[in-house]
């Protein structure tokens, strides 16, 4: 597959190995806010389900927050939560490191270890009674959304990613650098560029 892009991305090594120079993608990475209630159907699938099974986050901290997102590769629905760490360094630059985790017990292990110990517990569930590790065995099972999917498909929306925010707006992201969003941790370069390929050439 041969990639057209302004950017690098973690799989991009793979591309270069491949025999298919036929099937082309255009990453052109662009970024949509959305006022608090504009989010369009059918990307609100992703919301209710976030609403449904979280009921509350993200977890703020001063140098530490925690939000959920969903990653959307070739047609699937990846639930992730990104930790998100700021430091001042001693020369006074501000930097910031990111981690995405894709499953209930490492994302559970990072709220444990929060470096302000209020925090750890995380969030309380609001209205069913339920402990963080199973309101996270929710989220991270994927979600039906079964007119999203059609609407990937329909749309060849190879790559996106949804940070939904009911209180300031969700953004959503579509053909990012999945490198940001530690995707390694879920499919190898060589993996992930044939299902991208797979992906395009069906819906050409």
């Amino acid at each position: 597959m041969r990639i057209i892009s302004s950017f690098t991305d973690y799989y991009d090594a793979s591309s270069s190995r491949s025999d298919d120079s036929e099937c082309v993608y255009n990453r052109e990475f662009r970024a949509t806010q959305f006022p608090p209630g504009s989010l369009p159907q059918p990307w609100t699938e992703l919301l209710d389900h976030e609403l449904s099974t979280l009921e509350r986050f993200p977890l703020a901290g001063e140098a530490e927050s925690l939000r959920s997102l969903f990653v959307l590769v070739a047609g699937e629905i990846y639930p992730a939560f990104q930790l998100v760490q700021s430091r001042t360094t001693l020369a006074g630059h501000r930097t910031t490191a990111l981690e995405s985790f894709y499953d209930a017990q490492s994302t559970l292990a990072a709220i444990r270890s929060h470096p302000d110990p209020a925090m750890r517990g995380g969030p309380m569930a609001l209205w069913s009674g339920r402990t963080l590790a199973q309101r996270l065995e929710d989220y991270f099972e994927a979600p039906a959304a079964s007119r999203l999917r059609t609407t990937l498909h329909a749309r060849k929306v190879a790559v996106a990613v949804l940070i939904p925010d009911v209180v300031h707006g969700s953004r959503l992201l579509n053909d990012p650098a999945l490198g940001h969003f530690s995707f390694f941790k879920v499919c190898s370069g060589d993996a992930i560029l044939k299902r991208l390929a797979d992906f395009l050439t069906r819906n050409r």
